[in-house]
């Protein structure tokens, strides 16, 4: 054996890894020295290390007849049970994931399916290629009875030369199959008001128009038929106050919603109503 002297700890060839370390006892450097006292045997310790008594757990022996895994469990929780969610690591590969994860970082999803990830994919079920998850009902959180599987209106290559071409035509498409949602989001936009209200003012005027009592075109909603009126309001508060006929809703504006300047168009009307018959 070579020997060094260094700073009084003698550098011999440990007689188990036979590596030149500092020698600590029996021969054995530091680390094949604890080894040694752990497994009480004198022969290689690669070889003859002891087992985890967990069941069918084959690591080497740390601590208190655990492995590095059981014993930092042993230590962390004070049992040697599985702490982590059933389907650890594997949800975050399941193609519903990132769809679950944003909706529940959105607070979009009810409690069950916040809870429990593998319940969300198992209710929802395949995603169909190209195909949206979407509400119902837009107020109430997403749940087994509150969503479904929307499928794309049209492809848009967004690489071709004509992209701007074809999202407006994608665009098109879209509103013709939720002209209802498009609706109720105009009036909220410019009246302030919903479709459900609209549609309860049609409803107490007659589906007519406020003035002339015209029927104005009709269009194909989700609900059935609706009057497509259009919303009166003042344009000095915003209020909106009923439902015109495109022709009377234009006379109005074009008089500046004057009451004067209708009494003197109402006047002039009557002055020359018998040189007229």
């Amino acid at each position: 054996m070579s020997i060094k002297e260094t700073t009084g700890v003698k550098v011999q060839i440990c007689a188990f890894c036979g590596e030149e370390k500092p020698i600590i006892a029996n021969g054995l450097c530091n680390a094949c020295n604890r080894v040694y006292e752990r497994n009480e045997t004198k022969e290689h310790p690669n070889k003859f290390l002891k087992k985890c008594s967990v069941e069918f757990c084959e690591r080497a022996v740390i601590a208190h007849d655990l492995c590095d895994k059981h014993y930092r469990r042993w230590k962390r929780h004070g049992h040697l049970d599985q702490t982590r969610e059933k389907g650890w690591g594997s949800k975050e590969k399941h193609p519903l994931y990132q769809i679950w994860s944003w909706r529940k970082r959105t607070k979009q999803l009810c409690e069950a399916w916040i809870k429990d990830f593998w319940l969300f994919a198992e209710e929802v079920g395949v995603k169909e290629e190209g195909a949206t998850l979407q509400r119902i009902d837009e107020t109430q959180p997403y749940s087994n009875i509150n969503f479904e599987w929307v499928e794309p209106v049209m492809s848009v290559d967004t690489k071709a030369n004509d992209a701007m071409a074809q999202r407006a035509a994608y665009g098109r498409e879209w509103r013709k199959k939720n002209q209802r949602k498009c609706k109720d989001s105009d009036l909220k936009r410019y009246h302030g008001i919903t479709l459900d209200e609209y549609d309860n003012m049609m409803k107490n005027q007659g589906f007519v128009c406020a003035i002339c009592g015209k029927k104005e075109r009709v269009v194909n909603g989700i609900t059935g038929k609706v009057f497509n009126l259009a919303v009166d309001h003042c344009h000095k508060t915003n209020v909106v106050r009923g439902l015109l006929c495109v022709n009377c809703n234009k006379a109005i504006g074009h008089l500046n919603d004057s009451i004067p300047l209708l009494n003197s168009a109402i006047n002039y009307l009557k002055s020359h109503a018998s040189s007229e018959a």
